[in-house]
């Protein structure tokens, strides 16, 4: 059995793999929702009783990475996605 700080050491290193993704990656939008959401599938499988605690902590550290890096880098509208985006903010939805 994993101890506590092992598991919390692979969350961490599982969202900062996400956050550097978001920040240099070359993503597209959609890309970058789909990586948030398969993060957090992941993370289920590390902390299935705190993702309470995750929701609150990465889901909006997220959503300003997709704000301030992809969503620049984004040629296309947003509202022309057919899929909602869980991660950002409800007016491009």
């Amino acid at each position: 059995m994993e101890t506590e700080e092992s598991i919390l050491s692979q969350l961490k290193k599982l969202v900062d793999k996400t956050s550097e993704q978001l920040r240099w990656g070359k993503l597209s939008l959609r890309d970058a929702i789909e990586l948030t959401e398969d993060t957090k599938e992941q993370a289920k499988k590390l902390i299935p009783d705190m993702m309470d605690k995750y929701d609150l902590i990465y889901e909006s550290r997220f959503e300003r990475l997709i704000w301030q890096f992809v969503m620049p880098r984004q040629n296309s509208d947003p509202q022309t996605l057919t899929r909602p985006l869980r991660v950002c903010p409800k007016d491009i939805r």
